[in-house]
């Protein structure tokens, strides 16, 4: 592949809808459509009335847009109860 990106002569192939989803994690069908209505996915090229494709200059800029997660704080249960283990743990006299 590395070579790929260094040589100006060669091509990459054109992805239809299935090869852009799997390479995109194997994205479902109703979450892509979602994506391609919200412009996080550029318009495809339409090469025929049914043949639309996306080149890799639209998989990475799609790869670039997709919106990420923010990191979200443990809940406080979860915290609760591994305290409250490790107290069990201090109680029985196993070793921590």
């Amino acid at each position: 592949m590395s070579g790929e990106a260094t040589n100006p002569g060669v091509t990459r192939p054109l992805l239809t809808e299935a090869n852009f989803r799997a390479a995109l994690g194997g994205m479902s069908e109703r979450k892509f459509k979602a994506l391609r209505a919200q412009g996080v996915i550029p318009q495809p090229l339409e090469l025929g009335p049914r043949v639309a494709r996306w080149t890799h200059e639209d998989y990475l800029e799609t790869v670039a847009r997709l919106p990420r997660r923010a990191p979200t704080p443990e809940p406080a249960t979860l915290g609760e109860a591994r305290r409250a283990r490790i107290e069990r743990m201090k109680a029985c006299g196993a070793p921590s």
